[in-house]
């Protein structure tokens, strides 16, 4: 079923209107006429089954007719890579709005290079977390926090279960068994991943100084993008045992 994205305050009377960039893509792309079958998401976390009423050039009425609520199991989990090339980070922001991740932050590293950075890149990192969101039926949005330095993303978030900074000298480094970690304890939880360069050794201090856990991801050195989805995979299994 075809998904479009609807701001909630806007339904009236178990109806909402589809304009913008929703509608041209509904009318030029789609091509849905009266009566199609759709589902609406919105920021809220609801995913509603709904029916069109009626199509025009320059808006389009749907009629609501179910609505559920999306479990909410993306808000505990934040995600920090190094700032990569185009393509690359732009495959992370896709992976990270389907693994469910809550927060994606870019994070300004010594190894990373700081022109890979533009205003304009976070304006298209969200276009690509909505098309994903609609793509796998996720309703609640990831967050895409403004560039941070490692002191500053470590220091502004103390208050979580899990930080774990993975690097290709992890297994030497206080390597930290992952399944030992207290995953299944309510909380945030936060993974770390370096640029291409991977992290410097004063950054790795720094971490291990503010009690972050250090873990590698095997024997082999994993391109940036890579690892960042071996994380994000970590995550997901271990924090889909959490504690009720």
């Amino acid at each position: 079923m075809h998904r479009f994205i609807i701001d909630p305050q806007a339904i009236k009377n178990g109806a909402v209107e589809i304009v913008g960039p929703e509608l041209r893509h509904l009318n030029r792309v789609l091509r849905l006429k009266k009566g199609a079958m759709v589902e609406l998401i919105d920021p809220e976390g609801n995913i509603s089954a709904a029916r069109l009423i009626t199509v025009g050039k320059t808006r389009a009425l749907v009629k609501i007719i179910a609505t559920r609520r999306q479990k909410d199991d993306c808000v505990q989990t934040l995600l920090a890579v190094g700032i990569l090339k185009g393509p690359r980070m732009d495959l992370i922001v896709e992976k990270a709005v389907e693994f469910g991740i809550g927060t994606l932050v870019p994070l300004l590293s010594e190894h990373a290079n700081p022109g890979l950075y533009a205003p304009g890149r976070i304006q298209r990192w969200h276009r690509l977390a909505i098309a994903a969101g609609k793509q796998c039926g996720r309703a609640v949005p990831l967050t895409i926090n403004e560039p941070t330095g490692l002191t500053d993303l470590l220091a502004s978030n103390h208050d979580f279960t899990v930080r774990v900074l993975f690097h290709e000298r992890g297994k030497t480094v206080r390597a930290a068994r992952l399944i030992d970690l207290p995953w299944n304890k309510k909380g945030k939880k936060m993974a770390i991943i370096g640029p291409e360069g991977g992290f410097s050794q004063s950054e790795v201090n720094l971490a291990r100084d503010m009690g972050v856990s250090l873990a590698g991801l095997g024997p082999r050195v994993l391109r940036a993008e890579t690892a960042a989805m071996a994380a994000m995979t970590l995550m997901r299994v271990f924090t889909d045992q959490e504690e009720e």
